[in-house]
C-alpha cells in the first residue's frame, strides 16, 4: 500500500500497487469511541442532535442511526465505591418510546440505563447495585419517590429546584393574571437562593402566610355535570 492523496473529508488515501484499488483506513474501536461520545454529549448536555450532527460534519439521520447502536448496547459504568450526592432524571427519546435513566454521582461518575417507561422497576434495576448516598437530588417522579424510600430509608430527598419552577411555570403563566399568582411567582424566585436551614424556614414561614392570606381563593372550585349527569 501506497499513500494516494486524501478523500473529501481530508482522511489518508491509500493505493493497492498490485491491483490499483484504494481505500482508507478504518479503525471500528475509534468511530465506536467516537459515537459513544456524541451520545453522552447529547445525553448529558443542551446541544440537539442537529447541532451535533453539524459540529461531527454528518447529517441527522445519520447520527440518529449511530445512537441507535450506541442505545442497543448494554450499559456499561464504573460503579461508584462511595456517593455523597446524587443526582437523579430520566429524558424521553423518541417521542414516549425509549427513555433514559441517568444518575450523576458526585460530578464524577455517571451511571445510565435505557427503557420503555420511567416506572419503579426500572429505577430499581438502576440504584439496586448503588451505595447508598447521602443526599439524593430529583425531579420527585412518582415512580422514584417510593424506590429511594424502599432502597435508602436514611437518605435525604431534595426536589429539583428546576423541576419545581418548571411546574409551577406551567400554572402560573409567565405573566400571572391574579395578585395571588404575582405574589407566589415573586417568592418562587427566591427558592433558588435557599442554601441553608435558615433560609429554607424563612421560605416555608413565607410560603404558609401566603396560603392563609389567599385560603379564600385556593379553596374556590368550579363545578360542571357532564352528560350522564355526573358532577366534577
Amino acid at each position: 500500500m501506497r499513500r494516494h492523496g486524501y478523500t473529501a473529508r481530508g482522511r489518508q488515501r491509500w493505493r493497492c500497487l498490485r491491483c490499483g484499488l484504494t481505500d482508507v483506513r478504518r479503525r471500528p474501536d475509534a468511530r465506536l469511541r467516537h459515537m459513544r461520545r456524541r451520545a453522552w454529549q447529547w445525553l448529558t448536555g443542551k446541544a440537539s442532535v442537529s447541532e451535533i450532527a453539524r459540529s461531527a460534519d454528518l447529517t441527522r439521520r445519520a447520527l440518529s442511526k449511530q445512537f441507535q447502536i450506541i442505545f442497543t448496547e448494554q450499559a456499561d459504568f464504573i460503579r461508584p465505591r462511595s456517593i455523597n450526592i446524587l443526582v437523579l432524571d430520566g429524558i424521553y427519546i423518541h417521542g414516549r418510546r425509549l427513555v433514559t435513566l441517568i444518575g450523576l454521582a458526585d460530578n464524577c461518575h455517571l451511571v445510565w440505563s435505557f427503557t420503555n417507561r420511567e416506572t419503579s422497576g426500572s429505577w430499581f434495576a438502576l440504584l439496586s447495585n448503588l451505595p447508598i448516598p447521602s443526599v439524593v437530588v430529583c425531579d420527585g417522579h412518582s415512580g422514584l419517590v417510593p424506590v429511594l424510600k424502599a432502597l435508602w430509608s436514611k437518605t435525604a430527598i431534595q426536589r429539583c429546584h428546576f423541576h419545581v419552577l418548571k411546574l409551577a411555570r406551567v400554572y402560573l403563566t409567565r405573566q400571572p393574571r391574579t395578585d395571588a399568582g404575582r405574589e407566589f411567582q415573586a417568592l418562587l424566585w427566591t427558592l433558588t437562593s435557599c442554601r441553608t436551614h435558615q433560609a429554607k424556614e424563612k421560605f416555608r414561614n413565607q410560603f404558609e402566610t401566603w396560603c392563609r392570606q389567599h385560603e379564600t381563593l385556593l379553596n374556590e372550585r368550579s363545578h360542571s355535570i357532564d352528560e350522564r349527569g355526573r358532577k366534577h
